[in-house]
């Protein structure tokens, strides 16, 4: 803080000899405070984004307001928008003005009967499931643009979280103290299960087992036992609530974020949290592990970190600072020429002077006013820059 107090949680330090490089961000993000040799600390105010772009060809489209809640499907060629009519439109990327506006007006009787608040995609792109502020809960088929002919009412507290399984078979409600399981063909409920303490993160691996994060700390395994019947059961206990969980693609790691912004990975095979943990420094708004499972990002209210992912844990690789996301974007891979995933072409659905665009995550750009490259580039870059003026 300006009264000379350190308030802001490390993100990158390196050891030379007795002296220390120091890059840490204020908890609002908007601080950056570096430290070098000559034992001397500087505030620095994160960059202003640049004025908007032109129209970049398959990632654009309009919007009359940012309050929808918004998903772009895998592959960043499609996207599905949750509307406050309860609606939920698919659109390609491409799509214009006009194309919005005729999608706007298309209304379907079939849709929920509130604001959607809450959407979920499953692995392929095929499926969307949708939370409204009634507490209903419907899976829309992304090919036809329609709702499944059914719609359950989830009783009790808000819905906080929703996911489908890696089959497409299960919808996974996740309400304060209770979770529920719906099939997703019929729209009955296949599990209700009322659970010990209020939970705020869950994660399918495959598609019968169900991990649940708890405000108290703990990590429990929703699965069916030896008769068939879905049962909850303990796996592991932290200090402080989990927030957030992820599961890696090959379903070996889950990743736990805690209110503290800590961030750990579970090995599930051996019922462990990997050595290695990560830092963040606000409050995280959304995981997503990358291609295989090697690299994952968490992001903030302004910022997308990237770590590498492996047995040992996390580690910081580096950083980009985004324009603001949409309520319930996630990030998503771009497809190559042949459609598979890309390697590093990430998008995320932001709103820029009115317009809804998939913006491209620059990873790979060099390093910038807006704080693109690993962690070394970064030192590298603030301490050439100390000797410039630093900004108040």
């Amino acid at each position: 803080t300006l009264d000379g107090q350190l308030s802001g949680p490390l993100v990158g330090m390196r050891q030379h000899g007795v002296k220390r490089d120091l890059l840490t961000f204020g908890h609002d993000e908007q601080v950056i405070v570096t430290g070098v040799a000559d034992d001397m600390l500087r505030f620095w105010k994160t960059p202003s984004l640049p004025p908007a772009r032109p129209p970049v060809a398959d990632h654009e489209v309009w919007s009359a307001s940012g309050d929808n809640v918004v998903v772009a499907l895998p592959g960043a060629r499609q996207i599905a928008i949750g509307d406050r009519d309860g609606h939920v439109h698919i659109l390609a990327a491409a799509s214009t003005a006009d194309d919005m506006n005729k999608v706007s007006r298309d209304v379907s009787f079939l849709g929920h009967n509130a604001p959607v608040r809450i959407m979920s995609v499953n692995a392929e792109g095929s499926l969307v499931a949708t939370a409204a502020r009634d507490n209903t809960v419907r899976v829309w088929d992304v090919a036809s643009g329609q709702p499944r002919p059914w719609s359950a009412n989830i009783g009790g507290a808000s819905v906080t979280r929703i996911a489908l399984s890696s089959d497409s078979a299960l919808l996974a409600v996740l309400n304060s103290s209770n979770v529920r399981l719906i099939d997703v063909g019929s729209g009955e409920f296949v599990a209700d299960l009322s659970l010990a303490a209020a939970h705020s993160a869950l994660a399918f691996v495959g598609s019968s087992q169900l991990y649940l994060g708890s405000d108290d700390g703990s990590l429990s395994l929703v699965q069916r036992d030896a008769n068939g019947s879905w049962t909850s059961r303990q796996l592991w206990q932290g200090e402080t609530a989990i927030r957030w969980l992820e599961a890696s693609p090959r379903g070996k790691f889950l990743v736990l974020v805690d209110e503290e912004n800590l961030a750990s990975q579970f090995v599930l095979q051996d019922g462990r949290i990997s050595e290695a943990r990560l830092r963040l420094p606000s409050s995280v708004v959304g995981v997503s592990y990358t291609g295989m499972g090697g690299r994952v990002m968490f992001r903030t209210a302004r910022w997308v970190h990237r770590a590498s992912a492996s047995p040992a844990g996390l580690q910081p690789l580096d950083s980009v600072f985004i324009p603001k996301a949409l309520p319930g974007s996630r990030i998503v891979a771009g497809l190559t020429d042949d459609g598979q995933p890309a390697a590093n072409r990430f998008y995320l659905p932001v709103l820029r002077n009115g317009f809804l665009e998939l913006d491209e995550l620059g990873f790979d750009a060099p390093t910038s006013a807006g704080l693109f490259g690993n962690r070394e580039e970064l030192l590298d870059e603030w301490r050439a820059r100390l000797t410039a003026s630093p900004v108040n």
